[in-house]
């Protein structure tokens, strides 16, 4: 473990990296999560609290510094641009660092983090990953209720269009203008607009009654022949049906 912490500070003290061989990354682009992976691989290594080399303060600066230098994607891009231009290795790798810093020093108020001790880096790394997980999480729940929303409304209007054509009158399952119905075509003082319940119940009424398929957009002739070409309730059944990728 100590032979590789002073091969890793040897490298980083040389001169010849750029901040993507710091971290020990191909020099392409990555992710914040990526990076802060990489840095903390890293870190454990030669971070002072976790490595006695006399160099391992100043080590861990620089690979600080290439951390600065990625982790923000602007950054990361201009770092990029430097390393892949046809300017000789070492030219490259001293405007990255003379780049890396004046980003530092533009950072109004930013305090330098450097002296941090290894909990408080362990600390604010395992923040930004819940963080950024959580955000993703968000937009995955909001993306998915917007979805079922507009099928919902598109479900609505196939019953009323389907129920129209058998001669169905007053459908329970659908909202007329007069029982609360927004122009969006949601229910006014609903919580969740994509209502899934009652886009189930859409459904299921539409295949049991009409032989429809809001996903497959087909009528089929009967329940056998829905059977056997539509791929299944769900949309999620639909798109692995369609997915090029898939052998099952």
């Amino acid at each position: 473990m100590a032979e590789v912490a002073a091969e890793l500070i040897s490298s980083l003290l040389s001169g010849s990296t750029d901040s993507f061989d710091a971290l020990g990354i191909p020099h392409e682009k990555h992710t914040p999560a990526q990076v802060r992976t990489a840095f903390r691989r890293r870190s454990l290594s030669i971070h002072p609290d976790k490595c006695e080399h006399d160099k391992a303060t100043e080590a861990f600066n620089a690979l600080v510094a290439a951390f600065e230098s990625l982790h923000d994607p602007t950054s990361q891009e201009r770092a990029l641009r430097l390393s892949q231009a046809s300017e000789p290795r070492a030219k490259r790798s001293r405007a990255a660092g003379i780049n890396c810093g004046a980003a530092r020093r533009s950072r109004s108020g930013a305090s330098d983090q450097r002296g941090r001790s290894w909990c408080d880096w362990d600390e604010a790394l395992r923040r930004y990953d819940e963080l950024e997980s959580s955000f993703r999480t968000a937009q995955r729940e909001r993306f998915a209720r917007r979805r079922a929303a507009h099928t919902l409304r598109q479900a609505e209007q196939a019953c009323i269009e389907l129920d129209e054509r058998a001669g169905v009158a007053d459908n329970p399952l659908v909202e007329t203008p007069d029982s609360g119905a927004d122009s969006t075509g949601g229910v006014q003082g609903e919580e969740d607009p994509s209502n899934p319940h009652r886009l189930v119940q859409l459904l299921l009424y539409l295949r049991d009654e009409h032989s429809y398929c809001i996903y497959c957009a087909t009528r089929y002739t009967d329940s056998e022949d829905m059977a056997s070409h539509c791929p299944g309730l769900t949309e999620v059944e639909h798109e692995l049906d369609n997915d090029p990728l898939d052998d099952s």
